[in-house]
């Protein structure tokens, strides 16, 4: 009598399985991969856009508060991100220039904003630590002329500052630090 057998043995099934396990995980850990990469730039970007607005809230705040605040000034800094709006992170500035701190949670993550002011000029006009602004016509063909005639200069009579501001964060006990810098001058007249 001949007999046939038809189906899958067990062995055929535990033989597919690993051969199909050898092609799947590889493209698990790719997508593990991808979601790491994605949420360190979710961090990323949400340090550098915080790091944005702190920069455009100093440059709208009252240029004495960087320049001398000689009591503790409260800067309020709402930031709307997504998924959390409304977010309140206020910098508190002290000092001659000032320097201060914010922080914030975003995502279970601690976000700490430090404000560095630095003086790079200081007035008043005319002093050795101003700002000077000089332009030379090039017109020196007449020797009869005093050079000096022919030569343009601004004094920056008020302090011209130096802003840096960093935004710290710590993810898997590795700290990682944003800073952005900018330049201010009091232009209120």
């Amino acid at each position: 009598m001949l007999y046939t057998k038809s189906g899958v043995t067990l062995l055929e099934i535990l033989l597919s399985l690993v051969i199909l396990l050898l092609a799947i995980l590889p493209i698990i850990q790719t997508f593990t991969q991808s979601y790491q990469l994605t949420g360190r730039q979710i961090q990323q970007e949400t340090a550098v856009k915080v790091a944005e607005a702190a920069i455009n809230k100093l440059m709208a705040t009252r240029f004495d508060f960087l320049d001398n605040a000689s009591t503790p000034v409260i800067v309020p800094l709402l930031l709307d991100l997504p998924g959390a709006p409304g977010i309140q992170a206020d910098l508190r500035l002290e000092g001659n220039p000032a320097q201060g701190t914010g922080t914030f949670s975003f995502v279970n993550i601690p976000f700490k904003i430090i404000v560095e002011v630095n003086h790079l000029f200081k007035g008043p006009a005319g002093s050795p630590n101003s700002l000077w602004l000089s332009y030379a016509f090039n017109k020196f063909d007449d020797v009869n002329v005093p050079i000096a005639t022919y030569v343009a200069s601004y004094s920056c009579p008020d302090s011209f500052l130096g802003m840096n501001v960093r935004v710290r964060y710590t993810v898997n006990n590795q700290t990682v630090e944003t800073v952005l810098n900018t330049c201010r001058a009091n232009l209120n007249l």
